[in-house]
């Protein structure tokens, strides 16, 4: 027998007060009604209702169990799907299945890894620029996930567009952002300034990759990266491969969305290493071990485990994407709790990664739950920074791997320190989350 309605804040003139707070921080208002109420919440805004879930169960039901009866909700794919288009992420039900299907081979380990060696290009290529002193490096990690990703996709292609790349893909992210959060969402037609910037974005890239892709039309097997692998893709069922718009739209999303989630997360890695000077020391140990007085080389990112474990620690403290959301196409039920068709559902990922019954002391940054001989200890579902089950981000690989290198290679080359020892970012949440107003620290090249 189902449960009564699960408890949740009382609405005032139709949830305004609800959507007011959602408006300002949507992080501090879940996580809050999740400390307040428990694991399952549910309110009501302006005629939508909203469940909250926040515990690794909950988390599983939504995103594996009852998958088929929840899909991704039709604001987000309204407010994605005109900048992405049709792809893997917009997707849903059998349309999706077959993307999947047709772009797992692309994903694959074998493939992935053979780009770290751009990453650490990539990466030597930005912190050589910090001579030492006070430097942006949230800035300087959004540079080079963007930048990676890019030559994954481009290769060579990308390095004479590097600056227009960064400033376009700055204006688009900051645009979609807006977007995001406004309840109203202007066609692209209407001249917005939002909608401006996007349509200019749009044409930019699209142009860019439509010329790459005519290349490798007309030159098949001349080249090894990710672009042409889209282009080579192929249903191992029904034979289809991609259109050329599909390929964009796929690439798009990538080169965004990917590369602004591990942005996120590299900054907040190197933010909690200048705070944990032992942490630091620790990395910074066993890069030297495996380095000498030699470079960063890619066959050591499979032994970066400090490295990694950092990685993985930060987005668990600080989840790139906050929230899972889905929206109930049929009548479900989770937790017991009936949902109806149409309301919008939340797994809070934040809620969950802050959880002491998950992770004791879960505001403390211990590196070491991801430690080789640890990691079988995180409770199975708790941690979800590319999320659960089919939908797991599929470029959880790349990010990993890029993440990796990226803070070793930081590392090797400079000492972090915070520009004030009391100093605590405050959190924003982005297409990602970030800290507001960004991350500047002060390094210091190492000696050798």
């Amino acid at each position: 027998m189902a449960e009564s309605a699960p408890p949740g804040p009382v609405g005032r003139w139709g949830g305004v007060n609800h959507l007011r707070a959602i408006r300002a921080d949507f992080l501090a208002f879940a996580h809050a009604l999740h400390q307040e109420y428990g694991d399952v919440v549910s309110y009501r805004v302006l005629g939508q209702t909203i469940y909250q879930f926040a515990s690794p169960s909950l988390a599983h039901e939504v995103l594996v169990k009852k998958s088929k009866s929840l899909e991704k909700p039709v604001n987000q794919k309204r407010a994605f799907g005109r900048i992405i288009g049709n792809n893997l992420f917009t997707r849903d039900g059998e349309a999706w299945v077959a993307r999947r299907r047709l772009l797992g081979p692309v994903f694959q380990p074998q493939i992935i890894d053979q780009y770290r060696a751009n990453v650490i290009r990539q990466a030597s290529h930005v912190l050589e620029q910090f001579t030492g002193g006070e430097v942006n490096l949230s800035q300087a990690a959004s540079r080079i996930a963007l930048l990676s990703v890019a030559e994954a996709l481009f290769g060579a292609a990308v390095h004479d567009q590097a600056e227009r790349f960064l400033e376009v893909a700055a204006e688009l992210q900051g645009a979609v952002s807006r977007q995001i959060l406004s309840p109203v969402l202007a066609p692209l037609w209407i001249p917005t300034p939002d909608n401006r910037t996007v349509r200019s974005a749009l044409k930019f890239f699209h142009g860019f990759m439509a010329s790459l892709i005519d290349q490798r039309r007309r030159s098949p097997g001349q080249h090894a990266d990710l672009l042409t692998a889209l282009l080579n893709a192929t249903d191992a069922e029904e034979g289809k491969r991609l259109t050329n718009r599909e390929v964009m739209d796929e690439a798009m999303t990538a080169l965004l969305a990917g590369s602004d989630t591990t942005a996120a997360a590299i900054t907040w890695s190197a933010y909690l290493l200048a705070r944990h000077v032992e942490v630091q020391n620790e990395l910074h140990e066993e890069v030297k071990r495996l380095t000498g007085s030699g470079a960063l080389q890619a066959e050591h990112a499979a032994q970066l485990n400090v490295s990694q474990a950092v990685f993985q620690e930060s987005m668990r403290l600080y989840p790139p994407g906050i929230a899972i959301a889905r929206q109930a196409a049929e009548p479900v039920e989770i937790g017991g709790v009936p949902i109806p068709r149409g309301a919008l559902v939340f797994v809070i990922v934040y809620s969950i990664h802050h959880d002491p019954r998950w992770f004791p002391n879960p505001e403390e940054f211990r590196p070491e739950r991801f430690a080789p001989q640890h990691a079988a200890e995180v409770p199975e579902h708790a941690y979800l920074p590319f999320g659960l089950g089919g939908r797991a981000c599929i470029g959880r690989r790349f990010a990993m791997m890029e993440g990796t290198l990226v803070l070793a290679e930081l590392v090797r080359r400079f000492e972090l320190e915070l520009t004030e020892p009391s100093f605590e970012p405050e959190l924003e949440n982005q297409l990602s989350l970030h800290p507001r107003h960004g991350l500047r620290l002060r390094v210091k090249p190492r000696a050798g």
